[in-house]
C-alpha cells in the first residue's frame, strides 16, 4: 500500500513538475541563455549560458532589416563544440535560429548564422523573415508552439496558413476581414487568437 501511495506522489509531482514554466504561462519570467532544443525554448530552460555579443545585422545602420535579424560574435571553433541551436533569450527577447544547411535544409549553427526575433510567443510564435538570398524580401512566419513546425503565412499563391488559423475563429475572421488599419494585422489577430484559445497549447510536442 505505501508503495502505490509513493509511486502516486512521485507521478503527481513530475506533473506539476513538466506542466508549470511553460514559456507562455502568464508572468513567465525570460531566462537568458541559449536553447539548443525546441523543448528548452518551450519551457523557458536554456541549457547553455548566453555569453556572447548579440550584433544587429551587417551594416544595420544601413539596412532596414536591423531589427529582424540578429547575429552572434562567436568563433567557429566554439559554434563546432556547442553543436545544433535552436534559438537564444537575452533576458527580454527571444530569437531562433533560421540558417540551415543548403543540402539538408536541416538548422546550421555557425558565425554569422541569422537569429530572427520573436514578435509574439504564445499559441503561434510569429517573426518576419527576410530573405536575403532573393531580393530581401520579407514574409510573415510563425512557428506552430505545439510541435515546432515553421510556416510562412502567406508566401504560397494557392495557400495562405494564416487563413487556415485564423478561420477556426469566426469571430476574429469576420472582424480581421473588415479591418482596414495599416498595423500589422498578422501580428494583431494572431495575438488576439492566442489570447483566445491558450487551452490548445500543448504541454508536450
Amino acid at each position: 500500500m505505501k508503495t502505490i501511495i509513493h509511486l502516486f506522489i512521485l507521478c503527481v509531482i513530475s506533473q506539476i513538475c513538466y506542466s508549470q514554466n511553460l514559456i507562455t504561462d502568464e508572468n513567465t519570467v525570460l531566462k537568458r541563455g541559449i536553447y539548443k532544443t525546441f523543448d528548452e525554448f518551450k519551457t523557458n530552460t536554456p541549457s547553455l549560458d548566453l555569453s556572447y555579443e548579440i550584433k544587429g545585422y551587417v551594416n544595420a545602420l544601413e539596412s532596414p532589416y536591423h531589427d529582424s535579424i540578429y547575429n552572434l560574435k562567436i568563433e567557429k571553433n566554439k559554434t563546432k563544440e556547442i553543436g545544433l541551436v535552436w534559438g537564444f533569450c537575452d533576458g527580454k527577447n527571444v530569437y531562433v535560429n533560421m540558417s540551415r544547411d543548403y543540402f539538408s535544409g536541416k538548422k546550421v549553427f555557425k558565425p554569422g548564422s541569422d537569429f530572427y526575433k520573436l514578435l509574439l510567443v504564445d499559441r503561434y510564435c510569429y517573426f518576419i523573415y527576410v530573405d536575403i538570398d532573393h531580393g530581401c524580401q520579407q514574409a510573415p512566419y510563425v512557428i506552430d508552439f505545439n510541435d515546432d513546425n515553421e510556416m510562412c503565412l502567406n508566401c504560397s499563391l494557392v495557400h495562405h496558413y494564416f487563413d487556415d488559423i485564423l478561420s477556426l475563429d469566426r469571430d476574429l475572421w469576420n472582424e480581421y476581414k473588415n479591418d482596414k488599419s495599416k498595423s500589422d494585422l498578422y501580428l494583431k489577430y494572431l495575438t488576439l487568437f492566442s489570447k483566445k484559445h491558450k487551452e490548445d497549447i500543448k504541454t508536450k510536442k
